[in-house]
């Protein structure tokens, strides 16, 4: 009989590579377990949303009397568009996550100091 494994879906393997890569820098940085767990607690529903998937769907109806070689140019001018948008909200949701990492940070030991934490 042959045995069946599951693999966890792509955001859950996401989700792990990027916990797996903050906790050591955190450790790093001084901070205990406590708060270790804490502020990568605080950053897994973050990361949740900078990691959704966008799917678009582009309508465009050119004139009948577009050549073949017009109809390639324009649906390569979207398609590499797309690719520009994609890789710019890439880098953004990264920027995104490495600022809100710092201001969790920072919030983490904010409240440790105050005594709320």
């Amino acid at each position: 009989m042959a045995q069946i494994f599951e693999f966890p879906a792509k955001a859950i393997r996401d989700w792990r590579l990027m916990e797996e890569s903050i906790r050591p820098i955190l450790e790093r940085g001084g901070a205990d377990a406590t708060a270790v767990d804490a502020i990568v607690g605080r950053m897994k529903s973050f990361f949740d949303l900078c990691n959704r998937e966008f799917n678009t769907t582009y309508s465009y109806q050119l004139p009948s009397s577009a050549t073949p070689a017009q109809r390639d140019s324009v649906k390569a001018s979207i398609e590499g568009l797309n690719s520009q948008f994609s890789t710019w909200i890439h880098q953004f949701t990264s920027e995104l996550f490495v600022d809100r990492l710092i201001v969790e940070i920072e919030l983490y030991f904010a409240e440790y100091r105050s005594g709320n934490g």
